[in-house]
């Protein structure tokens, strides 16, 4: 199981890098960038940390990360009918939160900051991947 967790952190790895941010320029990998995880992988701390050394990143696992990923569906949803504008950030941002109001999780989000070791040894396994 660990070789293949490893294997799928370095694909995420090799994703962000191809990707890069929102804006063209390359994802800083230096623990000044921040991401978010959504999913059930974001409610195991040993993954999330491994995310973020793997990456070099400060990964944000979201509450209710599986609520997340439907209140993103429905953003979309309600875009291609043009009953929301994902391009107006406040407007999918007072979605987004109206949404999650609605959420009996916890709202408090964790942050993992990658260890300078174990992030090292992650850049050493991505040269060979």
């Amino acid at each position: 199981a660990a070789r293949m967790t490893t294997q799928v952190a370095l694909g995420y790895r090799s994703l962000l890098e191809c990707l890069g941010s929102t804006d063209g320029a390359p994802l800083a990998t230096d623990g000044s960038a921040e991401l978010p995880l959504l999913g059930g992988g974001a409610r195991s701390a040993l993954w999330t940390q491994m995310i973020a050394d793997t990456l070099g990143v400060r990964v944000r696992a979201v509450p209710d990360a599986d609520g997340a990923a439907a209140r993103g569906a429905a953003a979309l949803a309600l875009s291609s009918t043009g009953a929301l504008d994902v391009r107006d950030a406040q407007a999918l941002a007072r979605f987004v939160a109206g949404a999650a109001d609605c959420s009996s999780e916890d709202s408090a989000e964790a942050i993992f900051e990658p260890t300078p070791e174990a992030s090292a040894a992650a850049a050493d396994r991505y040269e060979v991947y």
